[in-house]
């Protein structure tokens, strides 16, 4: 790999974990909707998209090692 590789894939490590706690948030979130089950399942579906996101990121990130 050469070094002007490492820059880029580094901001898409942070990218990915960034991610990854917007991820967790949005689970609290969901939960805490518990007494109006409308917009739980909004947050919920938002939550199934979000992680559909974070796998093609992480399949895009496997793609360019």
């Amino acid at each position: 790999m050469l070094t002007t590789d490492v820059l880029p894939l580094a901001q898409l490590d942070r990218v990915i974990a960034g991610y990854k706690l917007r991820i967790q948030q949005q689970r609290i979130h969901a939960r805490e909707l518990s007494a109006n089950p409308m917009q739980q399942k909004h947050a919920q579906a938002e939550l199934v998209a979000m992680q559909a996101g974070l796998a093609k990121l992480k399949l895009f990130r496997k793609r360019l090692t």
